[in-house]
């Protein structure tokens, strides 16, 4: 569940939809960036 929500995360990121999203939602995308990074 978590590397599903990571990758949506990374996908918005990519998107340019990160900066429309709430602060607490910052970590995930940042650690969705890093598990895009990672593969």
């Amino acid at each position: 569940m978590n590397k599903i929500l990571c990758s949506t995360g990374a996908l918005l990121v990519y998107g340019g939809d990160y900066h429309l999203l709430e602060p607490l939602s910052a970590q995930l995308l940042y650690e969705g960036y890093e598990f895009m990074r990672a593969i």
